[in-house]
């Protein structure tokens, strides 16, 4: 049994990790993740934190709390350690309220900006194309001509992306942004975008 279940479970994270890998890449385009892992919430997200964390990693959550998955869950999962924000190499923020906890992130240095933390946004909409109210434009590398992207209605609060905006503000430095909706979609903003509000 173990030998048939430790391969599909390899190829799952290797097909999560492309998923997550694409909308990094290509700033604001919509991706899924597999299908082997859109049963249910719990189950994405499980499967998002099973192909990036181990026990040398740390987490913090902030916001309203996930009704399917708790900052447990995530720690019996990959065995990472939940700890305080400003220590912390991944933050979970579900619903509104994360900014606080996303200005007390790690940026990183100009010499290594990759040890800035990373961002997943568990959203409780779908992402379904529509821009909606306060719609925001993303401009930077990796968006095709003419160079900005209109992101769809994401339904995280202003007040959150002001500190995504704010943390990104020195350029190496910062911090890598990823969007969940229930359904599997995805949406990535590496901290070389910039944010601005959809005229």
């Amino acid at each position: 049994m173990l030998s048939a279940t430790v391969p599909d479970c390899a190829v799952l994270h290797q097909a999560v990790f492309r998923a997550l890998l694409t909308v990094l890449s290509q700033p604001g385009r919509i991706c899924r993740l597999p299908s082997a892992c859109r049963s249910d919430a719990a189950g994405m997200i499980r499967a998002v934190c099973g192909t990036l964390m181990d026990h040398e990693v740390t987490f913090a959550v902030a916001g309203a709390a996930h009704p399917a998955v708790s900052p447990e869950d995530i720690a019996r999962w990959t065995h990472a350690r939940a700890t305080a924000p400003e220590n912390a190499d991944f933050l979970f923020v579900a619903g509104r309220g994360g900014h606080d906890a996303i200005l007390r992130l790690r940026r990183g240095s100009p010499e290594m900006p990759d040890t800035g933390a990373t961002v997943f946004f568990l959203l409780r909409q779908p992402l379904n194309g529509s821009e909606g109210d306060g719609a925001l434009t993303i401009v930077g590398p990796g968006i095709p001509p003419p160079g900005r992207r209109t992101l769809p209605a994401l339904a995280v609060s202003h007040a959150d992306m002001q500190a995504v905006q704010e943390a990104n503000a020195e350029f190496p430095m910062g911090i890598d942004c990823f969007f969940l909706d229930p359904e599997g979609a995805l949406i990535g903003l590496p901290r070389s975008v910039s944010l601005r509000r959809a005229a």
